[in-house]
This record gives structure tokens, sequence and C-alpha cells, in this order.
């Protein structure tokens, strides 16, 4: 029962975690129906001496006694040092938090008081860092709202100037723009994000750093969709480039949490306190750039696709989806002898642990032969030979349990010494649990030092999405013990029991002991039945499993906008729906894996009725004792139950088997740009001259979509040359062929008079990005 204990128990602490999250009730519910819904906002937001810290942060004051009425229709501003409690403001209006003091109100209520869902649809947000999702530009934008037409969507786009652009995309409004917008460029994500804020029609604008990471170029694009968004809406800013936000209605200058300055750009510059120090220190700053940039030789060229990770490695990453049968088997094949290379690495432990599998493999037919001498012993009249044979088999059941019990203890006396510390000695069930275990933990730390070697390419398949990495590096790690660990352990004792009872039977009636043994080819085919289906099962399991993942991953990383949006329920159906998909396709194989299941667990009926059937032929014939049947027939019947718990557990075989498949493909790719070896040219003296050849480049994912076109330009040693242009137009790949992330598909770049592709430069290059 051991096996079905383990699995019990892990279950056991895996539920207490789970109900522990759905039981658990938020302060703060958005989907709650209390509160009031306003029948027409007027945009009036005011700040009533409101004290405020982070609850993970309680002895860090943010807000101290801030009091500021924002007028409907206002456009005001924040402005202020970094943890000044700007942002904190904002937060506190879309009440992701209630202030520790104070209130803020809407329209003269109090936000408490206000229902939670209701408030923040009123509401539009812009973030410094606009978090976009995997799906399609259009269903980015109508996350905004629901309910929205694409005409409605069109003209929230073209508001937010993003019209242009998103129609000279290969798909349009319909592209597919990559994990956190990770196809497109900065400028255009923030754009996306207006049109998004803006297909809501909110009441209140928030824009909180909205083009404080965008270069000047996007910054000008960006800033005149703002100023053409906050158009007839209240609108709060907070800003830290503070040319942006002169034309506000109101700035507000704080410091420490506290409103230091109220009043336009011109009357706190007249005033020559904390807002003026602001402005003169970012003026500065500017001067001193431009005085910089007289020295710079300004050169243009294209793109500007944010794409980051490292480079590669001998070992790489590939996930384990669509191959054909004959090459899953030869992977599968593969895979299962370099894992058990892995276990018998442990050499002493593994000879222990399957010595002590042996003994208890043979415990069973055993068992069955003490029992059947106990039974023959009833025969006999009522005298103290009754009483001696009683206590001898009795004692050989006592001791047939203490080796069964020692060798277990060595199973675990072993596995603490080898593998544990002695404070957990006791936490240890099987050797072969802490062999899978060890291996468990050395195939993770491989697979994320694989990760993190691999090139571009890799992450750029829509498939590699960091949810469906996670998902791997946490689960595929731990199928393997279903192949490697004490599951191991059954597996030999049920060899070793079906190789016990066979010598029995053989020294008792060969011919009793065949119709007995018949039933074991019918338990081994039920196994290779259900291990077929549920190796079917997995696979859809795997791919719904790293669906779904990657759907988590999204919304939880960016929960501040799901949460501001109001989509949680989107996404609820979006992770509903990966599970439903596999749910659908594994019902039925499900319901014939059970019936399988179930005959294989009958069959012991099956073979013990069947076996003293003819043994009670036998015994008529005089051929055999009875006793002697029983020896044979009960030590099937426990062999028999053995083999039906392997049965049970081959979904876990499977399950370990294709994660092996996954993790060895993974350790096995070999990246086409390597760079933790120290192949290429690596030179002397290094001059710092760079060539652009006629480079021809499109990303690999968007091969329609080219980037670079016969680029030609050249950096002198010693130069600074600045690359520029709008938004897409290849700057960044540049910069990104340069450090070797891609390679070109036609032309060359040359640095140091060497083709880039064949110098190991990458340890000669810094990079600052934005």
């Amino acid at each position: 029962a051991s096996p079905y204990l383990e699995a019990i128990n892990i279950g056991r602490a895996a539920a207490k975690k789970v109900f522990e999250t759905i039981q658990r009730q938020p302060k703060i519910d958005s989907y709650s129906q209390t509160g009031k819904a306003l029948a027409r906002v007027q945009g009036k937001i005011t700040f009533q001496n409101v004290f405020f810290n982070y609850p993970s942060r309680p002895d860090v004051k943010i807000l101290q006694g801030l009091t500021v009425s924002i007028n409907p229709g206002e456009t005001v501003a924040f402005v202020g040092s970094s943890g000044c409690g700007k942002s904190t403001s904002i937060q506190l209006i879309q009440r992701f938090y209630d202030p520790n003091h104070g209130h803020v109100s809407l329209d003269g209520i109090d936000l408490k008081d206000l229902n939670v869902g209701w408030l923040r649809d009123q509401i539009g947000v812009v973030g410094q860092e606009p978090v976009l999702f995997g799906m399609s530009i259009e269903e980015n934008i109508r996350l905004g709202n629901q309910s929205a037409t694409k005409h409605e969507i069109i003209a929230a786009a073209m508001d937010a100037n993003a019209h242009d652009f998103i129609k000279q995309l290969p798909n349009g409004y319909d592209t597919i723009i990559g994990e956190r917008g990770a196809q497109i460029s900065g400028g255009q994500k923030q754009r996306i994000a207006i049109a998004r804020a803006l297909v809501k029609q909110p009441k209140i604008l928030l824009l909180d750093e909205a083009t404080s990471a965008l270069d000047f170029e996007s910054e000008a694009v960006v800033q005149e969709a703002l100023e053409k968004a906050s158009q007839g809406r209240t609108t709060v800013i907070v800003a830290h480039r503070l040319s942006t936000i002169q034309s506000a209605d109101k700035i507000i200058a704080m410091e420490k949490g506290i409103v230091r300055e109220i009043g336009t750009h011109s009357q706190l510059m007249e005033a020559k306190g904390l807002y003026y120090q602001l402005v003169s220190s970012q003026e500065q700053e500017k001067e001193e750039e431009e005085e910089e940039e007289k020295f710079e030789e300004v050169t243009i060229e294209p793109d500007a696709r944010l794409n980051r990770h490292i480079s590669v490695n001998s070992e790489g990453a590939e996930s384990v989806e669509s191959v054909s049968s004959t090459e899953l088997k030869s992977s599968e094949k593969s895979a299962l002898i370099r894992l058990f290379k892995m276990v018998i690495h442990y050499k002493f432990s593994f000879l222990i642990g399957c010595l002590s599998s042996a003994v208890m493999g043979i415990t069973y037919p055993l068992y069955g032969v003490i029992f059947g001498e106990i039974l023959g012993s009833l025969k006999l009249i009522h005298t103290p030979e009754i009483d001696m044979h009683v206590v001898k088999y009795a004692v050989m059941f006592v001791g047939l349990g203490v080796a069964a019990g020692l060798s277990s203890f060595l199973q675990v006396l072993f596995t603490s010494l080898l593998f544990t510390r002695l404070t957990d000695f006791f936490d240890q069930i099987f050797i072969f649990g802490a062999i899978g275990e060890r291996i468990t933990m050395k195939l993770r730390v491989n697979c994320f030092q694989a990760y993190m070697k691999q090139d571009m390419q890799y992450f750029d398949d829509p498939l590699n999405s960091i949810g469906a990495l996670c998902a791997r590096l946490s689960s595929h790690t731990s199928d393997v013990n279903g192949a490697a660990g004490s599951r191991i352990a059954i597996m030999l004792q049920s060899a070793f029991c079906v190789i016990g009872f066979v010598v029995i039977a053989m020294i008792y009636d060969p011919r009793l002991g065949a119709v007995v043994l018949a039933f074991v080819p019918v338990i081994i085919v039920a196994a290779v039945l259900e291990a077929r289906i549920m190796a079917a099962q997995l696979k859809s399991a795997s791919n719904a499993k790293e669906g779904a993942t990657k759907v988590a991953v999204e919304a939880l990383s960016s929960i501040r906008t799901v949460a501001s949006l109001r989509t949680e329920n989107t996404f609820y159906a979006r992770y509903e729906n990966e599970l439903i998909k596999q749910y659908k396709r594994t019902k039925l194989k499900c319901h014939l894996r059970g019936f399988i299941l179930g005959f294989s667990q009958s069959v012991m009926s099956f073979s013990f009725a069947g076996g003293l059937w003819y043994g009670s032929l036998l015994i008529i014939e005089g051929a055999i004792e009875y006793h002697d049947v029983f020896k044979v027939v009960e030590g099937i019947v426990y062999g028999t139950s053995l083999l039906g718990q392997a049965v049970a557990f081959s979904s876990d075989y499977q399950k370990g088997k294709r994660a092996a498949v996954s993790i060895f493909k993974l350790l096995s790719r070999k990246p086409k740009i390597v760079v933790d070896n120290d192949s290429g040219m690596k030179l002397k003296s290094l001059e710092g001259k760079v060539q652009f050849n006629n480079v021809r480049f499109s990303y690999p994912t968007r091969k329609e979509a080219k980037v670079l076109r016969n680029l030609n330009f050249t950096a002198e040693s010693g130069e600074a040359v600045a690359l520029v242009g709008g938004s897409g137009c290849g700057k960044s790949t540049t910069i990104q062929l340069l450090e070797r992330f891609y390679d070109s598909d036609a032309g060359g770049v040359v640095s140091y008079q060497k083709i880039v592709s064949k110098l190991w430069i990458n340890t000669r290059i810094i990079t600052v990005h934005r």
C-alpha cells in the first residue's frame, strides 16, 4: 500500500495549498455585487487627508495626509522624485488598495461605497510598460471593452495614432503580436495600450509615466495620441518627463508623500519651489546630452523589435510535440537508456535497492508456501504435533515479515546515508525514490542551464513561451520519477515475485503452475493496452497543460493590468478552455482505460478460481495434496496483486517516459549560435570598426516581414553612431545582429575586420537597454 499512500500524501499536501487559495476571501473583490453604481459620472476625484503604506512594507510611509481635489474634465499631473507617492495615488483611484486613514472619493462618494467592478469600468489606464498579451491586436484592444465592435476598435486605434502602422502589418488587426507584445516596437505597443484604454470610453483616464520608456520620436507620436485621448474626460498623469505636462490644468508637486505645491506650469515656475528645481534639473541634463551629441555622427537604420535573452550552448532545447511514431519510439528508447545510465550511476545504492526489491518480491510466493503448510496441518488429529506445526510456521511467518521489514529498512538506511541528512532519515520510503529525487534535481538544474543557453530563435517560437517553459521545468523533471523513482521498486518486486512463483510451481506441480501462470500474460496485455492509451492521453494532456500554464503566467505576471481591465473572467475562460480541450479528448479514453485497469485487477480472482478448480481435479486424481494446491495458488494470487500495482502505476511510467524524451531532446538540441565555448577567432588587438554590408534580415518566426533590406553603413573605430527612424524600422534589429542574437539572411556584419559570425565577441560588447 506504500505507493498508494505516497500518492495520497502528495495529493493531500498539494490540496492544502490549493484550498487555502480557493477559500481566501479578498478584501477588495472586483466581482462582488455590493456597492453603488452611479447613474451619471462627472469625474470629480478627491483625496481627503489620505495616509497609506503598502501591507508588505508597513514601516515605510508612502502618503502622509494627501489632500487634493481634481475637478471634472481637468488634466492633473503628479510630479516628484521616485518614491514620493505619485503612482500610489493612481493605484488608490483604481482601488487596488484602501487608504489606512482618510478617504478617496468619486463625485463625492467614497470609493469604498462604490461597486469595485463598476468603478474600474469607468477608468482607462495606460502604464509606463504597456502590457499586451499573446493574441491578435484586435483581441488585445477588445480587452478594454468585450462588447466593442470592429468599427469601435478601429476608431479607438485611430484616436491612439495606431491605425496606420497596424494596417501595414502582414495580417493587420489579426496580427499575433507574441508574448507581452514582443513582435512589435515599444512605441507601437504603447499606442495599442492607449487604444485599449480608449475603446471602453472611460470617464477617467490614468496615465502612469506613459512615455518615459520611449525614445523622443516615439514619445512625440504617443504624446500626441495621449493629448487627443484626454480631451473631454478627467485625466490624471504621473510624469517623469516634465516637458510632457506643461499644458496640464493643474500640477501637483509631491515630496515624501506630502503635497508641496499645486498650480499651473507658469505659476510653479514663478514660485521657484520644488517643481522649479525638478524642471531645472531635467533641463540641465538635457543640455548636457545635447552638448555630447555635437560630437556624435548620426547614421540612420531600421527596426525596433523587442526581444532579448542570451545565446546558446552545446546542449539545447525543443518541445516534444509532433514527431512520427518511428521517431518517437526511437527517441523514447534513447531517453530511457540515458535515464537508466543516470540511475545506475549510483551503483551501490542501485544494488541495495535491487537486493531489497528481490527480498520483498520473493516474500509473496514464500508466504503462499507457508500458508499452504499451515492448512496442511489441519488434517492432523489434535495432538502436540499440530501445536508444533503451528508454532513452526508461525515463526516462519514472523521471519518472513522481519526479512521484508529489514529490506525496507536497508532501503531507508542507505537512502538516508547516501542522499540526505540524518534529520531527513524518516522522510524516505524507497531508495529508488531517493535516486529519483536526486535525478529530478540534477535534470532540473541541467534544463534551466540549457534554457539559459538557447538562441533567440528558440524563444521566438510560440511553443516556447515563458509559461510553457516554466511548466516543463516544473512538471517534466518531476514526472521523470515515474520512470526512474520508486516505481522501479514495484516493477522489480513484481518480476522477482513471478520468478519465485514459477520456481515453486515447478517444484510442486508444473501443470497447476502452468494453468495459473496462464493468467499472467492477460495482465501483461492489459498493462500494454493501458500504457498505449495512457501515452496518447499524456501527449494531449502535456500540450493542454502547457497551454493552460501559458495563460496563467500571462495573467498572473500582469495581474494589475488584468484587474484594471476587469478581464479576470476572460482569462479564466481562456484557462478553462485549454483544460476542457484536453478533457474532451481524454474522456472516452479514460473510460476505456478504467475498464482495462479494472479487468487487470479482477484477473487475481480469475486466477485464484482457475487454480482452485484445476487443483481440485488433480486432488481427485490423487496427483497432488490439497495443501500443495494452496501453496501454488496463493503465491500467484499475491504475485498478480503486485502485477496489478505495476499496472496501476503504468501511467506514471508513461508520463515519466514522455518527460524523459522532452528533457533529453532539450539537452541534446544544438543551437545555431553557440556562445559558451571557445570556438571563433580571438583577436589580440581590437579596433572597434563595424560594417554592415548589404545585410538582409527577417525574423525566423516572421519570414514574410523583411526587416532589413540591403543595409550598408560603417562605424569607424572610436566613433559614436546613432540609428534613428520610425518605430519598427529596424534600429534595434541592427544592434541584435551585432550582438549576434541572430545571423543575417544575406550580406555580412563585420567587426574588427572579421565577419561577426566567425568571431568570439560576446564579452567585447556592452549593451544598455531601454
